[in-house]
C-alpha cells in the first residue's frame, strides 16, 4: 500500500475484493478494512471485458462503506483504483484539492462527486481512478 509508505496516511483504508479472505490475512494494519464483494454485485457474465466487472464497484462504494459501522462518522471518501501509486503525502494532496476546488462548501449540495483531469491524456479526459465523494450527499 503506497498510501501507507509514501503517502504517510494512517487513517482507514477499505479494500473491496472478490479474493479469498485468507489472501489478506496478516498483510495489512488494523486500519485497513477488507470487505468481501457480494457475489450478486460482481455480475461475472454481464460485461465482456473482464476488468469491467470490477470497475462497477465504484458505483457501489457508498453501499459497502455504509455496511461498516466504525466508518459512520466519515463524511468524505477518497477513492483510488488499486493500481494508483502515491509518491508524496496523501493528505497534502487532499488538502490542496479541497482548497483548489472549494470542496468543503459542498456539504449542503444535493450531490458531491469530484473527478479530476487525467494528466496523461492528450485531450481533456476525466480520470475515474481517483474521486472524492461526500457520502452523505448521495441520498443513500
Amino acid at each position: 500500500l503506497s498510501i501507507r509508505r509514501r503517502g504517510q496516511f494512517d487513517g482507514h483504508v477499505v479494500v473491496i475484493t472478490d479474493a479469498p479472505e485468507e489472501r489478506y490475512d496478516g498483510v495489512f494494519d488494523e486500519n485497513v478494512i477488507v470487505l468481501k464483494a457480494n457475489e450478486d454485485d460482481i455480475l461475472y457474465d454481464y460485461f465482456q471485458a473482464p476488468s469491467m466487472k470490477y470497475k462497477r464497484f465504484k458505483t457501489l462504494l457508498i453501499k459497502y462503506i455504509n455496511s461498516v459501522p466504525e466508518l459512520d462518522s466519515i463524511d468524505w471518501l477518497y477513492y483510488m483504483d488499486i493500481d494508483m501509486m502515491l509518491g508524496a503525502p496523501f493528505m497534502d494532496m487532499i488538502l490542496e484539492l479541497r482548497t483548489k476546488y472549494d470542496i468543503d462548501s459542498a456539504h449542503d449540495a444535493d450531490s458531491a462527486l469530484y473527478f479530476f483531469k487525467d494528466l496523461h491524456a492528450e485531450e481533456f479526459a476525466l480520470n475515474g481512478g481517483f474521486m472524492i465523494i461526500n457520502r452523505h450527499s448521495s441520498g443513500l
